[in-house]
């Protein structure tokens, strides 16, 4: 490979492409670079390497789309099977096909489903139905239904889902109350009292200050740098920073048991799902973590 095409190959990994463009461009890219550098392959070669790539990337997403209305088909012939106590009900795809980390490379994946049952007194109860696609689910005959397995969380299950994600990147470890969560600062700024906050020091002398007011999960969001707290004044949104999650290198993981089905991993800011059956790790992003967040404050 000559030094042209070695700065070239080094320009194109500053860009960043979303997780359903990352192949396709990169081939069209590889194709570029082919045709430039004149490598190993004839012109004839490289084509057929960028449009084999494209391809596959297009058949992909065809199937994607091809079996959504049996996944959802499937997803509610589950709740009508398994929830019979329940005769209205609310089912509502949270985030087809976009569950994971733009970065992750697993073939496995999730499809959040967000269960509304609406009880006979007029009150309303709310669960997360995660539908786990296994490696392989799609084949060339279809669905492979004995690779999808349905995970059903209350409430109470996700939040402990997520404070547990949460402490895996906190400098400190919350225990948590309910659904609540304090302000964690390395140190007070000018507008704080000092009598609002706990003083916790840490094994390496580092004090933090921990704030005796607690916020609620259904109001928090999850960002790049950590979890801010969003309220409103009566004119315009307002963000708090509530924790800074820590800095780790990018293969860099951090391991905490939830249950007997599954592992919580921090990674790369994302949470990392192990299932423990089947040996099988996929990361959900930002995006879908506040999107649950944001079905389960609809009372």
């Amino acid at each position: 490979m000559n030094n042209n095409l070695n700065h070239l190959v080094k320009i194109i990994h500053c860009f960043t492409f979303t997780k359903k463009n990352t192949v396709k461009m990169k081939s069209i890219y590889l194709l570029i670079f082919l045709q430039i550098s004149n490598i190993c392959y004839s012109q004839k070669e490289a084509v057929a390497i960028g449009v084999g790539l494209v391809a596959g990337v297009s058949a992909y997403e065809n199937s994607l789309n091809e079996y959504e209305e049996s996944l959802e088909l499937m997803v509610t012939e589950q709740v009508l099977s398994e929830k019979t106590e329940i005769s209205k009900f609310l089912l509502k795809n949270l985030r087809l096909f976009d569950t994971t980390s733009d970065d992750d490379q697993s073939s496995s994946n999730y499809i959040p489903f967000g269960l509304t049952i609406y009880k006979e007194n007029g009150g309303i109860s709310q669960q997360l139905v995660l539908l786990s696609l296994s490696k392989g689910w799609v084949d060339q005959n279809g669905i492979d239904y004995q690779k999808t397995k349905f995970h059903y969380f209350e409430r109470e299950d996700f939040f402990k889902l997520l404070l547990g994600y949460i402490n895996l990147a906190s400098p400190l470890k919350i225990e948590g109350k309910g659904f609540e969560y304090p302000i964690i600062k390395t140190k007070l700024g000018r507008k704080d009292k000092e009598e609002d906050f706990s003083k916790v020091k840490q094994k390496n002398g580092l004090i933090l200050y921990v704030s005796k007011k607690t916020y609620d999960f259904t109001d928090l969001i999850l960002t790049r740098k950590g979890l801010d707290y969003t309220y409103y004044d009566g004119n315009k949104s307002h963000s708090e920073s509530l924790v800074r999650f820590r800095r780790f290198d990018e293969d860099f993981y951090s391991v905490a048991d939830y249950d007997e089905t599954f592992k919580i991993i921090y990674n790369e800011n994302s949470l990392g799902l192990f299932d423990i059956r089947n040996k099988e790790l996929t990361k959900i992003n930002r995006k879908l973590l506040n999107t649950i967040i944001e079905f389960f404050m609809i009372k």
